[in-house]
């Protein structure tokens, strides 16, 4: 149940995907792949969310990250 996020970003930029209006938060822990509940939603709805934040959280082994290093946000496609 895994998609790559080339394929999922090829198939929104291109508007192959129905969009509705309203945001969704999903937590992944994958960093490559889409996550599977976001696959879940193209398969049997066969649409998402407009605006989507896939937030993944990882545990540093450190007792103290910089802030410049706790947060890397970035758009993988449109609205995504």
């Amino acid at each position: 149940m895994q998609i790559p996020i080339g394929d999922i970003a090829a198939r929104l930029a291109s508007g192959d995907i129905p969009r509705y209006p309203v945001t969704a938060v999903f937590v992944a822990r994958l960093t490559r792949d889409v996550p599977p509940n976001v696959v879940w939603h193209l398969r049997h709805i066969r649409s998402l969310h407009g605006p989507i934040m896939i937030v993944n959280v990882v545990t540093e082994l450190i007792p103290y990250v910089p802030d410049e290093k706790r947060a890397d946000v970035r758009e993988i496609a449109p609205q995504v």
